[in-house]
């Protein structure tokens, strides 16, 4: 498929049928970025994320409307889904507007801008993402260098421990640190810069420990017992921390 073309000018090469059978609209995650069951889509080296194809692709992932759920709605054949969920299908806002049908959602829906924290969100990600060990690692850089311990930053994740220690192992699809725990982290330090510290310097080939003394204050030993009773006990008291 051209980078020019539109869904309706390749309609019968990727073989779209009749109507589907209309799914209740579903509109979690509105006004902020939901956990979402799959990851983001990463967007190409070039790709702009304010662009109508990854504006729907991302929506498409905020609303669950991905694998066999879009797979469901007969759209399009397997492979222009994919490509239509990763943002590189040239898609017009009347292909939009058809799609949300199929899959019984406003178009609005799928064609709203991102709001700011949506935004902020993903862009995290894609960052976050290509560059998965060393944000981690500077992440740990910085709570260690504020005095709180793994346990104690899962706590604040609410991660289990056994899983922030396994999003350290060398492996391709590891766990990617996300924006909502890297905001709870970098707030309970205190890091003025917030969740953006722990992408500071990511591909440059610099240790993750570069500069972190400029951006993290040590905390007192007051406030990391304030932070321990704050999330340690009260995780083992209702059950959190089990992500």
């Amino acid at each position: 498929m051209h980078a020019s073309g539109t869904i309706k000018d390749n309609a019968k090469s990727v073989g779209i049928v009749g109507e589907a059978s209309e799914h209740q609209i579903h509109t979690r995650g509105a006004k902020k970025a939901p956990r979402l069951p799959r990851p983001w889509p990463l967007l190409e080296d070039d790709q702009d994320p304010n662009g109508l194809s990854a504006r729907v692709a991302y929506h498409l992932h905020r609303t669950g409307f991905v694998g066999a759920r879009l797979s469901a709605s007969s759209f399009l054949s397997r492979p222009h889904l994919q490509a239509l969920t990763q943002g590189r299908l040239p898609i017009s806002a009347k292909d939009v507007a058809r799609l949300a049908k199929r899959l019984g959602l406003p178009a609005r829906q799928l064609l709203r801008p991102l709001d700011a924290y949506e935004a902020e969100a993903w862009g995290f990600y894609r960052t976050s993402a290509r560059h998965r060990l060393y944000v981690w690692q500077r992440a740990r850089a910085c709570w260690q260098r504020a005095g709180i311990n793994t346990r104690l930053a899962a706590g604040i994740m609410e991660l289990r421990q056994q899983n922030l220690s396994q999003a350290f192992d060398d492996r391709p699809r590891g766990r990617v640190l996300a924006h909502e725990p890297a905001l709870k982290v970098s707030s309970a330090l205190n890091i003025a810069t917030g969740p953006r510290v722990f992408l500071m310097f990511a591909g440059e080939m610099l240790p993750p420990e570069h500069k972190v003394e400029d951006v993290v204050t040590p905390l007192s030993n007051e406030q990391v017992n304030v932070l321990k009773a704050q999330y340690l006990q009260a995780h083992s008291r209702h059950g959190s921390a089990r992500r």
